[in-house]
């Protein structure tokens, strides 16, 4: 998984093999740091890894911080505007995130 997910200025990324993490990425913000997880991605379409890439971006976001519902809404937008996310995709991201628990 050697895709370009996008950027995310004001924070740094990598991606990394976390066998025993079951989430498919974090947001560090002490450290701005977007990690991505590849053991759980690839089994992800690409416009549902760059939605949690862009979800986890809007973490870097002040203005959202730990606001779970504004991440996904400025992940949305962000697809929308680039022309990644259209209605097809968006059944692939409502049909990931209906596996987990609203938080």
């Amino acid at each position: 998984m050697a895709e370009n997910l996008g950027s995310c200025p004001g924070a740094d990324q990598i991606e990394a093999e976390l066998k025993n993490s079951g989430s498919s990425g974090y947001y560090i913000p002490g450290l701005k740091l977007i990690i991505m997880n590849k053991t759980v991605l690839q089994a992800y379409s690409e416009p549902v890894r760059k939605f949690i890439f862009a979800h986890e971006c809007a973490h870097a976001d002040p203005a959202i911080g730990t606001d779970e519902a504004e991440a996904d809404c400025a992940a949305v937008k962000k697809g929308v505007s680039e022309g990644w996310l259209g209605r097809p995709e968006v059944i692939q991201v409502c049909a990931h995130l209906a596996r987990f628990p609203a938080d």
